[in-house]
């Protein structure tokens, strides 16, 4: 063995956040409809994890927020795995009027236990959905590309530039 194979080097540095523009959420929440455009300003005025947005049910919208109690994501061989969550508790993630009331219009017409849902009926799967939804998108609205995870990022962003304290977001 070489004894470079024993020396334990560093992480590498953790990327430093790029979260979009509040013009680049226009843009692309306006290429967007219907389910994925909920999907998107849910996420970017949310902050939630994907599996926390994939794990909504028509139940979790209440007035003025939403109530997040876990996330779904996919288990490797298939299936699905359904979890209490990173911090094993629920939480009300309060978001604006409008949103939520276009939710609530939303899930009247949902007819599954999942707020979000595949063509199919399955849960909605985070890669599916950023290749053939969000990354198409941002092409189209001339954005850079971005992943759904980056849009906690943008969620931090806007709410310390409304003004809200750093402790709190």
């Amino acid at each position: 063995k070489s004894p470079v194979d024993l020396v334990k080097l560093p992480p590498a540095p953790r990327p430093v956040p790029d979260p979009l523009s509040p013009s680049d959420v226009q843009k692309i929440a306006g290429e967007l409809g219907g389910r994925d455009r909920l999907m998107f300003l849910t996420l970017v005025f949310g902050g939630l994890r994907f599996s926390e947005l994939a794990a909504l049910t028509p139940a979790s919208i209440k007035d003025g927020y939403i109530v997040v109690s876990g996330g779904i994501m996919p288990a490797r061989g298939g299936g699905w795995i359904f979890s209490d969550g990173k911090t094993h508790q629920k939480r009300r993630v309060y978001l604006p009027a409008f949103l939520v009331s276009d939710l609530r219009d939303y899930a009247e017409n949902v007819d599954t236990d999942l707020l979000f849902t595949s063509t199919v009926g399955t849960p909605v799967h985070r890669t599916n959905w950023h290749t053939r939804v969000l990354a198409p998108a941002c092409d189209r609205a001339g954005v850079r590309r971005i992943t759904p995870h980056a849009l906690r990022d943008t969620c931090a962003s806007l709410c310390l530039r409304a003004g809200i304290a750093p402790q709190v977001v």
